[in-house]
């Protein structure tokens, strides 16, 4: 009998350059997973916030992606004032 696995906590979450210029987001159930696998260049984690259902975590994701860098960049600096990359193992989550 095939068991099927349910996640307990969905990500939406946003990363940055080593510059800090462009931000990006994507969704994932495994933080510390998806930071090795990131897109070239944007690997660094600045900003996530957690979610237990799958579909409201893709619709905010699918809202976010609609912000523009200026409105991405003040969602973000609001909970991370200074950008700082965040090491998603063991840190406490920002919203």
């Amino acid at each position: 009998m095939m068991q099927i696995q349910f996640q307990s906590a969905y990500y939406v979450y946003v990363v940055t350059d080593h510059h800090r210029q462009s931000l990006s987001v994507g969704i994932t159930t495994n933080l510390a997973q998806r930071r090795d696998s990131l897109v070239a260049g944007l690997s660094h984690l600045v900003y996530y916030e957690r979610y237990t259902g799958a579909k409201e975590t893709i619709l905010r994701e699918s809202r976010l992606q609609c912000y523009s860098q200026r409105k991405l960049r003040k969602l973000v600096t609001r909970k991370n004032p200074g950008l700082l990359f965040l090491d998603p193992v063991g840190s406490s989550e920002l919203s």
